[in-house]
């Protein structure tokens, strides 16, 4: 896993929750939703681990972490956390980026944990990768735009 790790980047795919897990952080958000009113969004989407409880017991899941510890180590930060529902039909979407250019840190060493709490195919837009992108260095960030 290690090398694989470090070869290409990243590792896929991770089973770390059963649907019925899954389906429990899922609902918590869609009760959030619910009792807010509003789709979960700007103002709780971005280091939403410290607002709500089972956020944080998400990014400790050991199913979570213990991948992460097998490439990194004992020594685990989290940085950042980000949600991005994105709902049947929705527009929206995330430009082919690097998560390093958005979080500043020199040297840029980082691992992303990216977990699904649906289904993902690739027709709903899931995340894709660059094998061995990590190793050519940063690259320039412009505005993006998906031919149609």
């Amino acid at each position: 896993m290690f090398a694989r790790y470090h070869r290409d980047g990243f590792l896929c795919p991770i089973d770390a929750f059963g649907p019925d897990e899954a389906r429990g952080f899922r609902d918590r958000l869609e009760e959030f939703e619910r009792r807010d009113g509003r789709q979960f969004g700007k103002g709780h989407n971005f280091k939403p681990h410290l607002l709500f409880p089972w956020v944080d017991a998400l990014a400790r899941h050991p199913a979570v972490l213990d991948p992460v510890e097998d490439i990194i180590g004992p020594d685990i930060r989290l940085f950042h956390f980000t949600i991005w529902p994105k709902s049947p039909g929705d527009p929206a979407y995330v430009s082919w980026h690097q998560d390093a250019t958005y979080f500043g840190l020199e040297p840029a060493v980082h691992i992303t944990a990216w977990v699904a709490l649906t289904d993902a195919p690739i027709e709903s837009g899931a995340v894709e990768v660059v094998p061995g992108s990590h190793t050519r260095g940063q690259r320039h960030h412009g505005p993006v735009r998906c031919a149609g």
